[in-house]
């Protein structure tokens, strides 16, 4: 049995261990409604963010989004996204502000 971690809890879900290693298709079937990572062939469960952090990812995301994608007093041409899936190497990271260029 593969233990399915949730953070922010104590509860663990068990699902039998696939044949094979996970992969992000194991982690899209879930479906969109779970906030799942693939760490370390283990998937991880968080829990939704609660108000106070959605609130601080917000603000954060304002104050970079003017000067990095906008170019209002900085570099601009940067692409900044919240809450997207993250392939790196085997893992899959779903960090709460991404910035590309």
């Amino acid at each position: 049995m593969v233990r399915y971690r949730r953070t922010m809890e104590a509860q663990l879900i068990e699902v039998p261990k696939p044949p094979r290693r996970h992969t992000f298709a194991d982690v899209v079937a879930l479906g969109d409604a779970v906030h799942a990572e693939l760490i370390e062939d283990e998937v991880v469960i968080q829990a939704a963010p609660d108000i106070a952090h959605g609130g601080a990812a917000g603000q954060v995301a304002y104050e970079v989004i003017g000067p990095f994608q906008r170019g209002r007093g900085g570099p601009g041409g940067w692409w900044i996204l919240a809450e997207v899936d993250v392939l790196l190497g085997d893992d899959v990271v779903r960090p709460d502000l991404l910035g590309f260029k």
